[in-house]
């Protein structure tokens, strides 16, 4: 159930989607999201623990809404890993969500994504804002818990590999579930939800 439902998020981001991979049906003139790259290599404002960073803008896209914007995202990326920053809207006031890193390494020709693990977890505020922030460092990524990492392996290009964020919604706190609403998969009413209303897409650094 978990896996049918991002091949439905896959397949509706596509349009969004900013680069080509192998068996994906994802063409560069697709593409929706409006990304913007800035490289700050060098510079001190640019460095996070001496490794040079490369910072990249992005539309949060509402797919629930025809594609439009909900919001804005950043993604630093380094050597060691990679940082994101997301401020969005226009979802459900005082539910939960979840964000997901999908990382495609360069080659990986998985429509699903290579490594799919959870990022952040927050509820949303009484007019349905929500801002995340996650971190994910190099190498093995999961499967410590089936429902946190959906699609495990080694995290190793931060730099060259396109990163896809999506918005996964599990519904009303429940206090005895709410700890797992925040970090897993499935847990909350992924049968009732607009499963995965919202998406971001960076496309690897230049």
């Amino acid at each position: 159930m978990k896996h049918a439902v991002l091949v439905t998020t896959i397949g509706v981001l596509c349009a969004g989607c900013a680069s080509e991979r192998p068996g994906s049906p994802v063409q560069p003139d697709q593409a929706s999201a409006v990304v913007a790259v800035s490289s700050a290599d060098g510079s001190a404002a640019g460095r996070i623990s001496g490794a040079a960073v490369k910072m990249q803008t992005a539309d949060v896209i509402d797919v629930t809404q025809g594609g439009a914007v909900a919001g804005s995202a950043s993604l630093l990326r380094n050597d060691k890993g990679i940082s994101v920053d997301v401020s969005t809207t226009g979802l459900v006031p005082n539910e939960v969500y979840t964000l997901w890193w999908i990382i495609y390494p360069p080659g990986c020709a998985d429509p699903l994504g290579c490594i799919v693990t959870n990022a952040s977890g927050v509820v949303t505020d009484g007019r349905g804002r929500a801002h995340f922030a996650a971190h994910l460092s190099i190498g093995p990524v999961g499967p410590a818990d089936g429902s946190v990492t959906l699609a495990a392996g080694d995290f190793e290009n931060p730099k060259d590999s396109e990163v896809v964020l999506v918005i996964h919604h599990h519904g009303p706190k429940i206090p005895t579930l709410v700890g797992r609403m925040l970090s897993t998969f499935d847990a909350g009413c992924p049968g009732s939800c607009a499963d995965d209303p919202q998406f971001v897409d960076f496309p690897p650094a230049p």
